[in-house]
């Protein structure tokens, strides 16, 4: 079940910089041995809590870590083996492909019975693979650590899969990677690597090379070599973080894993010999999109007392990050990019440094590519300005803080630094080298590294644009392999966390500034949430203007203040590693940001300033517009199968008249009339003192909400009538297929209808419950996970849900704030081969049918009821989100979410269940969405009704094989007259 992997965006942002492919001590020798070690308190280092490290006799080290957040455990099992450890041909991502395997159970716990004790803990799960190590992690209630570790030490020590397994589980991981072969730049990632390493195991990514996928089928005797090498217990390292204390957890680490039997292993990773660029790619891209420019330089390996790699990441947060000269100028001033990042991994052995952009127009290719190298010849050439310097510090410092206030941050951030030396205490040795960094020895690092022999520079064209010429300084001697490559990549990245906090008060405020609404969660942590919550959104839209909504909300929190430009914003938010996101959904817009306490007064007269008295200049209009255009052409046409197949099932569902009619963003068309006077208008209609909700949580001192009050106070009075009724989505019995014609190497595949339950419905908890077991999200607990996945290998995974559910390809948890008075079901199906598309599809519609007529059984019931009333806690496990739940509970009129779903789940019968299934999940009007290549095929063949066999790479059971042959004759009951094909060029056009 591993997680999305994409690029950092900034390679020293909070944790995940210096966490993100964190180095180990070498897989191929056990970990040193050490006698217990104990911190005991709060010394001088950025790391904020204790801990104990105990090394069990065989091997294995344990780190716990006691935190004072309440109630949640969260367990990592991290092994010291990546994809760098794919040194025979022909095995690249087989690390990744193992992390797979080893939910394949055993003997005593097999697949079905661990997803059984997994519901029954509530528990959140997965894993990831790295190029260094690969992690798998839980959360879940303090009640539940026995349990917990025990069925993990039961997996790790007797995992037992057979041949046919582990075929199936094959097909998913290539689902895997052509999910991930529609986006840009993970093609640019993988190119990137093969051009820049000759020898070592760095030079695949840790999905793997796509030929190696293929053959992975084959590969059953080496997947249990590959086990009995690496998943030992001197290669293992347990973190426990959270509600715990030392003895216990030690206690339970050597009842359940003491037994286990060192192995003896010894392996050598290839040397890479010295650099031999500049390497020069291309990649000519089939399908239209913004073209890239990513430059890379092989660099150091990590370490915390030569300070190359530490240099060279500051040194890229100096000249690239967002308070940068050079994102100020191309991104804001001069608008010519769209999106600069960076990334500097922490590889235990010299890896690969990053710089690219994404250009908005192709004849800007050259110049930003120069203007990238240009940056990095001025690092080469002069010590960086000591003041900046001294902001990215503070940036990293205040980032880190930002990132440690909830048990699984806590516990991630921990799991992955204890692989660059096994103690906590590389966290502060780390930071510690970045406090004594100078601007001489950034300009050192540079000149060392960042140079032409050691550079690949790799440009992506859309189709029709001819690749740029090499750089000057290439020029004499290039490697010009600049032939068109193919797609798909993973990029290896670490994911990242928020926050956690308590007590709730919904109140209004007497005196000044009376009549605004306020949601307060107090809580002694030294960070303070803000959601500042409108109630208006793209339902509000005028005809024609689709999109003014998010366009408004953009501006602001993307824009400059009357007194200060946004490049004056960005760099006062930059030190303190804050900033002001917004989400604009039908009827609710949010703005959010977290910032320490220390920082408190200066980030809420940014705030107050960006929301109470925005700039409205007109450079800032064109950079958001143009923002907006680009994420409907490119982000979801172009690189993004699943998030377009989604979006475009929620525009069939309702006509173009009505309030939900369109997507959030707008339409290329309407964006492109809107003007910054459209955007003024706007604000001031329905940015008002009667629309708005004060949400704010944390450790913000006494008096704190009034002052916010008292500065939102300023708003106009508006009015305070009801809100926008939203009528019913209109009724189109039968069922409908929209084919978005797209040249792809996979299918993904969206359905639904509309429904009238939304939380304000008696049935909604029921239904709630209903889905969950049907297809929780990213959970293999679930019947469609199970069935299509786990049982027939068809894709990555399958979900279904019964509100909007927008980005869930790159989220654990639906987000708050996103409350309609009229919702939807759905059904998420991953992209599947185009041979199987048809088969997936009938499959997803056979077993909600099978929902509709049985229900669920009293035992399913049961178990999901149980699973439901423990995971909320996980779904509001940080601070901000504890916030936006406690906001959304006073628009739907239902109070807080967890204590009210959890009453409302007690009250619940399988009868009451089973009644709403039937009443609302009987799908009289379906609307299906597929992205596909052959559309025209996949009509005729889905109109024929003709059976439509699923193609498998291993024999199935027998009764599965008996349920197929129902399965791929199902009636979908789509005429010819209820198909439309589109191009992919037309959604979202108008």
């Amino acid at each position: 079940m591993p997680i999305e992997s994409t690029i950092l965006s900034r390679a020293g942002r909070a944790l995940l910089a210096a966490a993100a492919s964190c180095a180990l001590a070498s897989a191929s020798a056990p970990l040193s041995t050490a006698a217990p070690e104990a911190r005991a308190g709060k010394e001088a280092g950025i790391f904020p809590f204790p801990y104990a490290i105990d090394d069990l006799d065989n091997g294995l080290r344990l780190v716990t870590v006691p935190l004072p957040y309440p109630d949640l455990v969260s367990l990592y099992v991290v092994v010291r083996a990546g994809s760098r450890n794919e040194v025979e041909p022909g095995k690249s991502g087989f690390a990744h492909f193992f992390e797979h395997m080893m939910f394949r159970g055993t003997d005593k716990y097999p697949p079905e019975k661990y997803n059984d004790v997994m519901k029954a803990m509530g528990a959140d799960h997965n894993a990831f693979t790295t190029d260094d190590f690969t992690a798998y992690h839980m959360l879940f209630g303090k009640e539940d650590l026995d349990q917990a570790m025990e069925v993990e030490a039961d997996r790790f020590q007797n995992l037992s899969y057979p041949l046919d397994a582990f075929k199936t589980e094959a097909n998913a991981v290539l689902g895997e990677y052509n999910k991930n072969s529609a986006n840009p730049i993970q093609k640019l990632f993988e190119v990137m690597r093969e051009a820049s390493f000759a020898t070592h195991t760095y030079r695949h990514t840790t999905m793997g090379f796509l030929e190696d996928i293929q053959d992975m089928p084959n590969q059953y005797e080496y997947s249990k070599q590959f086990f009995h090498r690496f998943y030992r217990p001197e290669n293992v390292v347990l973190v426990v973080a959270g509600d715990v204390q030392r003895d216990a957890v030690l206690a339970l680490a050597r009842k359940h894993w003491g037994g286990w039997k060192r192995g003896d292993f010894r392996q050598t990773i290839p040397a890479e010999p010295g650099p031999s660029g500049p390497h020069l790619r291309n990649i000519e891209w089939p399908t239209d999109t913004l073209p890239w420019v990513v430059v890379g330089y092989r660099g150091p390996a990590f370490s915390t007392e030569k300070p190359d790699l530490a240099a060279l990441e500051l040194a890229a947060e100096v000249a690239f990050s967002e308070s940068s000269p050079l994102h100020q100028r191309l991104v804001i001033e001069e608008q010519k990019v769209d999106n600069l990042l960076t990334y500097v991994p922490s590889s235990r052995d010299p890896g690969l440094l990053l710089v690219g952009a994404r250009v908005k127009d192709p004849s800007d290719l050259v110049p930003v590519r120069d203007a990238l190298l240009a940056t990095i010849e001025d690092l080469r050439g002069k010590p960086v300005d000591a003041g900046r310097l001294a902001a990215v510090k503070s940036n990293l410092k205040y980032g880190f803080a930002l990132g440690m206030d909830n048990t699984q941050a806590v516990a991630a951030g921990v799991a992955r630094f204890v692989q660059l030396d096994p103690t906590p205490e590389t966290i502060n040795r780390l930071y510690a080298l970045y406090d004594r960094i100078t601007p001489g020895e950034v300009m050192e690092a540079a000149v060392r590294y960042l140079t032409p022999p050691r550079r690949t520079i790799a440009t992506l064209t859309p189709p029709g644009v001819p690749a740029p010429p090499p750089p000057a300084d290439d020029r004499d001697d290039p490697d010009e392999e600049t032939a068109s490559i193919g797609r798909a990549a993973r990029t290896p990245a670490a994911p990242g966390v928020p926050a956690a906090a308590a007590g709730t008060a919904d109140h209004r405020a007497a005196g000044a500034g009376a009549g605004l609404a306020k949601v307060l969660r107090p809580a002694d942590v030294p960070l303070v949430s803000f959601r500042i919550l409108f109630q208006t959104g793209a339902a509000h839209d005028p005809e024609g203007k689709e999109g003014l909504a998010a366009l408004t909300a953009a501006l602001l929190s993307q824009g400059g203040t009357r007194s200060l430009s946004y490049q004056e914003v960005v760099q006062a938010l930059y030190p303190m590693a804050a900033g002001i996101a917004s989400q604009v959904d039908k009827e609710m817009t949010v703005f959010s940001g977290t910032t320490h306490l220390e920082n408190l007064d200066a980030y809420h007269g940014i705030l107050s300033s960006m929301l109470l008295e925005p700039g409205w200049r007109e450079e800032d209009f064109r950079r958001v517009r143009d923002d907006a255009v680009n994420h409907l052409k490119v982000n979801l046409r172009g690189n993004n199968d699943e998030e377009l197949g989604k979006e475009a099932l929620y525009l069939t569902l309702f006509d173009r008249s009505h309030p939900y009619g369109h997507e959030n963003t707008g339409t290329v068309e309407s964006l492109r009339k809107l003007t910054l006077a459209d955007v003024q208008a706007f604000y001031k209609e329905r940015y008002t003192r009667a629309s708005v909700t004060l949400g704010l949580a944390g450790g913000y001192p006494a008096g704190f909400p009034e002052r916010m009050e008292e500065a939102f106070s300023r708003l106009p009075a508006g009015s305070a009538g009801a809100p926008l009724e939203i009528p019913p989505a209109p009724k189109r019995p039968g069922q409908r297929l929209t084919i978005v014609k797209k040249d792809t190497r996979a299918t993904a595949i969206s359905l639904g209808f509309p429904i009238e339950v939304t939380r304000r419905h008696q049935d909604w908890a029921a239904l709630w419950l209903a889905t969950s077991w049907l297809g929780q999200h990213r959970s293999s607990n679930s019947h469609l996970y199970q069935r299509l996945r786990e049982t027939r290998g068809l894709n990555y995974g399958d979900y279904a849900y019964i509100e909007h559910f927008p980005r869930g390809m790159f989220l654990m948890q639906p987000e708050p704030n996103l409350a309609r008075q009229r919702q939807l079901f759905q059904i998420w199906i991953r992209p599947v081969e185009p041979a199987n598309a048809h088969f997936a599809l009938r499959a997803a519609l056979y077993e909600l049918r099978k929902l509709a007529d049985h229900g669920l059984t009293q035992e399913q019931f049961e178990e999901t009821r149980r699973f439901l009333e423990k995971h909320v806690a996980v779904m509001a496990r940080t601070q901000s989100a504890q916030l936006g739940y406690a906001l959304d509970g006073r628009w739907y009129g239902t109070g807080d979410f967890v204590p009210w779903i959890r009453q409302k789940l007690s009250r619940l019968t399988r009868d009451q269940v089973n009644r709403a299934i039937r009443e609302h999940l009987r799908a009289p009007e379906l609307s299906i969405v597929m992205v596909a290549k052959d559309a025209e095929r996949l009509r005729d063949a889905v109109v024929s009704n003709a059976p439509s066999p699923a193609a498998y790479n291993s024999p199935k059971p027998a009764e599965v094989m008996e349920e197929d042959k129902v399965i791929q004759s199902f009636p979908l009951g789509v005429a010819a007259g209820d198909v439309v094909i589109v191009p992919v060029e037309e959604v979202f056009e108008r």
